[in-house]
C-alpha cells in the first residue's frame, strides 16, 4: 500500500512516510548487497502524532544510559576498545582492523607490546582519560536526544497526519 501521509518518527524524530493503516516506513538504513543494514528502531510504529508509547521508552531508556555514561570514573570504566591495523593486510588486501578491550594498564602495556613502536609513547592514564570524555560527551548528546524528542511530543502528539506531497 503506497503511503498516503507523514509522521515523525518515535525514536530518530524524522519526518517519514506512513498510511494511515501503518507504521513509519523503514528508515535509517544502508543497502547492502544482502539486503538492509541497520533499521531505525522507530520503524513500523505508529508516528508520534498517533502514539508516543516508543517515545517515552526511548526517552527513559536514553535518560538513564547518558546518566551512566556521564557518572563514570577511572575506577567505574570497564575498559577500552583499543585498535590497530591487521599487519596480515596490505594496501590491495583491506582487513578490518584487530580489535582488545583493555581494562587495566597492565593490558594496555601487553597490547602497546604487540602493537609495535607506533605507540610506544601512549600512556594508559591518557588512553583512560580520553575514553571517558569521549563517553560522557555522549551521554551529553543522549541529553539532547531526550530534550529533542520531549519538544517533539509536545508538539506533534495528537495532530493530523499531515498528507504527502505528490511528486
Amino acid at each position: 500500500m503506497k503511503a498516503t501521509h507523514n509522521g515523525n518518527c518515535q525514536v530518530c524524530g524524522r519526518l517519514q512516510a506512513t498510511t494511515c493503516y501503518r507504521g513509519i516506513a523503514k528508515h535509517g538504513y544502508t543497502v547492502q548487497e544482502w539486503g538492509y543494514n541497520g533499521v531505525c528502531r522507530g520503524s513500523d510504529h505508529a508516528p508520534v502524532q498517533t502514539s508516543t508509547a516508543l517515545l517515552d521508552e526511548t526517552v527513559q531508556a536514553l535518560g538513564l544510559e547518558a546518566n551512566r555514561l556521564r557518572s563514570l570514573t577511572a575506577d567505574t570504566l570497564p575498559g577500552v576498545m583499543m585498535s590497530r591495523r591487521d599487519p596480515k593486510g596490505s594496501v590491495w588486501n583491506k582487513l578490518p582492523p584487530l580489535k582488545t578491550f583493555v581494562r587495566n594498564e597492565a593490558e594496555f602495556e601487553a597490547w602497546k607490546a604487540e602493537v609495535g613502536p607506533s605507540v610506544c609513547g601512549w600512556r594508559w592514564e591518557t588512553t583512560r582519560d580520553s575514553e571517558l570524555r569521549r563517553l560522557s560527551h555522549v551521554g551529553e548528546s543522549m541529553l539532547q536526544h531526550v530534550l529533542f524528542l520531549t519538544t517533539l511530543r509536545k508538539q506533534c502528539h495528537g495532530q493530523p497526519l499531515p498528507p504527502r506531497t505528490q511528486q
